[in-house]
């Protein structure tokens, strides 16, 4: 089977603040999202190359 990745779209930053809470900015008009630090967990994992079967959540 094909090893599955996820990356953010080139438009979108993942930004991690106090606590290891993150959002994503939207460079193209600026919106923001706000993550809990679950979410945010996940994606530093997805973004730092891990295969999405292999993501842990706390």
């Amino acid at each position: 089977m094909k090893n599955k990745y996820f990356k953010l779209n080139k438009d979108y930053i993942l930004v991690i603040g106090k606590e290891n809470k993150g959002l994503i900015y939207d460079l193209k008009n600026g919106n923001m999202i706000e993550l809990e630090k679950t979410w945010t967990d996940v994606l530093v994992q997805l973004e730092n190359g891990i295969k999405i079967e292999n993501v842990k959540s706390s």
